[in-house]
Parts: C-alpha cells; sequence; structure tokens
C-alpha cells in the first residue's frame, strides 16, 4: 500500500493477505545481507536437491503446469500468508527498521 492510499485510512489496520500456497510474507527490516540470511536459512530447511513426496508428480493426479515445488511449499508453510499493519494517523505504524 503506497503513502497515498494510506491518506484515506486515519486509523485502523490493513491485511496483507496472500492466496497462494507458497508465498509468504514477512514484515523484517529490508537490509541485504538479512535479506540473504533469510533466503540461505529457508533453503536450508527445505532444501531443492532433498527428495519430496510431494513431487512425485506421476503418483498424484495434478494440472498440467503444475511445477516441482514441495520445497516451496515447506518454506512457506514456515512463515505466514498474512501480515495484519497497524495505521496510526493515516501512516503505518512500523518499527523503525
Amino acid at each position: 500500500m503506497t503513502q497515498q492510499q494510506l491518506k484515506v485510512i486515519k486509523s485502523g489496520q490493513v491485511l496483507v493477505f496472500s492466496r497462494h500456497t507458497t508465498t509468504a510474507l514477512a514484515i523484517i527490516e529490508n537490509e541485504v545481507r538479512l535479506l540473504e540470511d533469510m533466503k540461505v536459512f529457508s533453503q536450508k530447511l527445505a532444501p531443492g536437491t532433498d527428495k519430496y513426496l510431494h513431487n512425485d508428480l506421476h503418483l498424484r493426479d495434478f494440472p498440467e503446469d503444475e511445477p516441482i515445488n514441495a520445497n516451496s511449499n515447506l518454506m512457506a508453510m514456515m512463515l505466514t500468508t498474512s501480515e495484519v499493519i497497524p495505521i496510526v494517523d493515516r501512516k503505518s505504524a512500523l518499527g523503525t527498521w
């Protein structure tokens, strides 16, 4: 949500939600090294090179364009699909960083 859009809301909450199963949301510091740490950490939790039953497409019904994505689903499960952001005096009330 842009600052322009936030000007319409004086106070309250904004819910940001993703309906996709391999998408997760997180409010963290926008710092290059932390973002890289997050990527490395999540890849350690669910490496793309590991064998996952979900990726055995020949054993289940699936759409033609189904990707091999078990590790993406598992990474998303470790985070959340939504964030609630408080609005105070027409500004998002997030922390300093």
